[in-house]
């Protein structure tokens, strides 16, 4: 068994915002988005991949390359990839990963980002700033979280 050599995190300001949710502004992804998500890195194995899905319990995880956002992977890809390849542990995840990833940025409403995720039919999306810099990730149980929440104030 090869070593797993982790992967990359990024420590953004913490975003879990309980005020912004009675203000009277807009509740916007960057209050309710994970901060410092985990992350795949393009030059990542299949290997990696699929060890940090084992390890994380997670379905899926964006792809990176620098700080950008470049595509996203799936717990499934992987394994449907390692079925008809089972040498493939050590290929990169450019040969494996989907296509570019949608993204929302931070200072998109959660409507927004709601819409996205029930459009796409995806469950989660990388936030990023004004460069396109991955700062997070929202997902479709933070925000039935938020809705929970807000149900439960009024």
């Amino acid at each position: 068994m090869r070593p797993y050599f982790g992967t990359i995190k990024f420590r953004p300001q913490a975003a879990d915002n309980a005020e912004a949710m009675v203000s009277a502004r807009p509740l916007l992804v960057r209050d309710v988005m994970t901060a410092a998500p985990t992350v795949l890195h393009v030059t990542h194995s299949l290997g990696a991949a699929q060890h940090l899905f084992d390890e994380e319990g997670v379905q899926a995880l964006p792809v990176i390359r620098g700080r950008k956002v470049v595509g996203s992977i799936s717990a499934r890809d992987v394994a449907d990839l390692l079925a008809r390849e089972p040498d493939g542990l050590d290929r990169r995840l450019a040969f494996a990963m989907g296509q570019a990833a949608r993204v929302v940025r931070d200072d998109a409403p959660v409507a927004e980002a709601a819409r996205l995720l029930a459009d796409e039919g995806i469950h989660f999306l990388p936030v990023v700033d004004a460069d396109g810099n991955l700062l997070g990730l929202v997902t479709s149980t933070e925000l039935l979280r938020v809705l929970a929440r807000l149900l439960d104030s009024n």
